[in-house]
């Protein structure tokens, strides 16, 4: 039993992060298009583009989606390559929680310049 939920598992795993990598392509051309844009623009151009709802919802999308995209791909490495239990746990709750932290960071970042 328990090998066919880890198969379900895995399998889910597996398709949530194919479906997070096809998700990542059209934002991450989105937002290297709309970068490449204000390369030469003043601070206040860049800050006017950040407050627009509409571009502050897709960043904040797109950071969960790159902050899930990575946790996901750490934890198969760490469950490919590292083989004592203990420290794959470790490292997996040490990852998890640097991903959370930074994608805190990044929508609260998103939040304080689009809508305070």
């Amino acid at each position: 039993m328990s090998a066919a939920s880890n198969h379900t598992s895995g399998v889910q795993h597996w398709k949530w992060q194919r479906l997070s990598a096809l998700l990542l392509i059209p934002f991450t051309g989105w937002f290297t298009f709309s970068i490449i844009k204000y390369v030469d623009a003043d601070w206040y151009s860049v800050m006017l583009w950040l407050e627009n709802p509409a571009v502050a919802v897709a960043l904040i999308i797109y950071c969960c989606i790159m902050f899930v995209h990575s946790q996901l791909g750490l934890q198969v490495i760490f469950e490919d390559y590292v083989s004592d239990e203990k420290l794959r746990r470790l490292c997996l709750k040490i990852t998890a929680a640097v991903n959370f932290i930074f994608a805190m960071i990044g929508i609260s970042s998103i939040l304080y310049i689009a809508f305070i």
